[in-house]
């Protein structure tokens, strides 16, 4: 409804785009940081200095043909205290495009499935207390929501956005 009538569809439309466009921002940034991680974790305790830390920032710029400040890297505390922390970004990002695509080719269903995967946070509560393991994954499953770790996912997520943004599918 465009917010009870007040944004057009141009407006929507283009909001809709804005946040695509950041989203694939945020996934080029995370991937950038795992690279330097992965890199970072290769090195000895001896052979960690502020040189070697540049060189892995350096390395993971060319791998992922993005550029990193090595400035920018070391103001983000959580690289450094929870290694693989990241990957949690694009998974949680996939889900959560994955619920618009839905939401996009069926108005409503995006958003009885992502009320339906927030339920699920009580029974995890519950769970928790019963001494019982979920996680992301199960939830994801019970709200109907695709894996973000199945390639087929990515690549049916990665045609929707290349359609949803040039009107056509990249994958045929």
């Amino acid at each position: 409804s465009y917010a009870q009538g007040e944004i057009t569809e141009k407006q929507a439309k283009y909001m809709r785009m804005a946040a695509i466009k950041s989203a694939l921002g945020v996934f080029t940034q995370q991937c950038l940081f795992a690279a330097f991680e992965h890199e970072v974790y290769k090195l000895s305790y001896e052979e960690l200095t502020m040189d070697a830390l540049y060189e892995c920032a350096t390395k993971a710029s060319k791998i992922v043909n993005y550029g990193l400040s090595l400035d920018s890297i070391m103001s983000i505390p959580h690289l450094y205290l929870y290694p693989c922390y990241v990957q949690s970004y694009a998974t949680s990002l996939t889900a959560a495009l994955i619920i618009f695509q839905v939401e996009m080719e069926t108005p409503g269903a995006g958003l009885a499935m992502y009320k339906d995967f927030i339920d699920r946070a009580d029974e995890d509560a519950a769970a928790e207390e019963a001494g019982i393991t979920t996680g992301f994954k199960y939830y994801l499953e019970e709200a109907g929501i695709p894996s973000p770790f199945d390639p087929e996912t990515i690549k049916d997520l990665a045609n929707f956005i290349y359609r949803f943004c040039k009107g056509k599918d990249y994958f045929e």
